[in-house]
């Protein structure tokens, strides 16, 4: 058996080792209680760890008046290169207001179908996500059917339906000796474990809407 999966630590590697690449070396990350939040914040602090970075500083978030102002205090009281902000929903343009201004990573949860005003309070904030939904209109996608959704976590599944149909086609004479593809997904590659190993990309919030983090961009 041989696994393909949307898993949100891989999101969180992608931006551990991107942060790190850009030269930081302090990071913050403020998370809710939810269990995936948890998870993008783990294994975010796994592969910081890995790749050289200090030990991150952990807050906790609490929507509630007094537990804002006690991480306004705490962000306050010491110096980041990088934030990452692992809450959920509309809370994460809240969260943006109280961190300092700098390099600031959420996670992909927070695009959703909301109004472009809604997601201009996330401008220059930078997150991992699949192709499909950060670089619909690459040659590669064009002559593939485009659908759309009411919920865009069945735009993902499509997405990942799609590579998961190229893999499957990969895997149709045996097991290939090595297996990458740039796909709708992410950049794929057969790892060890009997894994599917998934890279998504990484877009910036630009007046409201999501687009590809240009190159080089510090």
């Amino acid at each position: 058996i041989y696994t393909l999966a949307l898993a949100i630590e891989s999101d969180a590697r992608v931006v551990a080792r991107r942060a790190r690449d850009d030269g930081a070396s302090n990071a913050a990350v403020i998370v809710s209680d939810a269990p995936l939040m948890k998870r993008f914040a783990g294994a975010f602090a796994g592969e910081w760890l890995l790749a050289g970075g200090n030990e991150p500083s952990t807050f906790a978030f609490s929507p509630t008046p007094d537990g804002l102002a006690a991480l306004r205090r705490s962000l306050a009281s010491a110096r980041f290169d990088v934030v990452i902000i692992a809450v959920e929903g509309s809370d994460a343009a809240l969260v943006k207001t109280f961190a300092p201004r700098v390099t600031t990573y959420v996670s992909a949860q927070i695009n959703q179908r909301t109004s472009p005003g809604t997601l201009r309070d996330l401008d220059n904030v930078r997150v991992v996500d699949l192709p499909w939904l950060i670089t619909p209109n690459l040659p590669a996608f064009a002559q593939l059917p485009h659908k759309t959704f009411a919920n865009i976590a069945l735009d993902r599944l499509y997405a990942l339906g799609i590579d998961a149909f190229r893999v499957a086609d990969a895997f149709r004479a045996g097991v290939p000796a090595q297996f990458e593809l740039d796909g709708a997904s992410g950049h794929l590659v057969l790892a060890e474990g009997r894994q599917i190993a998934r890279e998504g990309t990484l877009g910036v919030f630009r007046q409201g809407q999501l687009v590809p983090l240009a190159a080089g961009t510090p």
